[in-house]
């Protein structure tokens, strides 16, 4: 832009507002399609959190126990004779 004359940047602003409803009007379908993937993912993985999260509730308990036995045994772990 090299005409900085209100009457030259006004058209310039219209300008690009046309451009920038037609860009967004071609994208709009990708990104609402973009948005309702992501809430189904976003489901589907909350849902299986609180599936394997229920099922390894136990691991804390035991992996504290596993480390005081290995701190216990000086880290010698080895097989059960």
């Amino acid at each position: 832009m090299t005409d900085f004359s209100p009457t030259a940047m006004r058209a310039r602003f219209h300008e690009l507002r046309a451009q920038i409803k037609d860009i967004e009007s071609k994208s709009a379908p990708f990104r609402q399609e973009h948005d309702r993937v992501a809430q189904t993912m976003e489901a589907k993985c909350k849902e299986l959190a609180a599936k394997f999260k229920a099922i390894e509730a136990p691991l804390f308990d035991l992996k504290n126990e596993m480390g005081m036995i290995a701190r216990a045994l000086g880290g010698k772990t080895g097989k059960v004779s």
